[in-house]
């Protein structure tokens, strides 16, 4: 249905990648997938840290703590590693994410 579609996001420049990820990121909504069910939306964030060197063998720049209680305060996420999307090295704000076991190629946009 139209309410389940994600809307088009525009992004803006400049975009200054490393006060985007100073702080921790909170969900004030967000779809239900099945790495993020409707029981773990609590207090879910996400906290974002730029490497120094990037990740071997796949070329990580930023590291990916995801974050998520479920209403019994059990904690759910765990690591994932981003990038600036290919194609988009002009658009800093598009990041590439993905397990960090996984290849940049079949990272997804966010």
């Amino acid at each position: 249905s139209k309410d389940d579609e994600c809307a088009v996001v525009e992004t803006v420049s400049p975009f200054d990648i490393e006060v985007f990820i100073s702080a921790p990121w909170y969900i004030h909504k967000q779809a239900v997938r099945p790495d993020s069910p409707l029981e773990w939306n609590y207090c879910t964030q996400a906290i974002y840290n730029q490497r120094k060197r990037s990740s071997f063998p796949w070329g990580y720049t930023i590291d990916v703590n995801n974050y998520a209680e479920d209403l019994d305060g059990n904690v759910f996420g765990g690591p994932l590693c981003a990038t600036v999307d290919r194609g988009e090295e002009e658009d800093s704000s598009k990041l590439a994410v993905a397990p960090c076991f996984i290849p940049k190629l079949f990272t997804g946009p966010y």
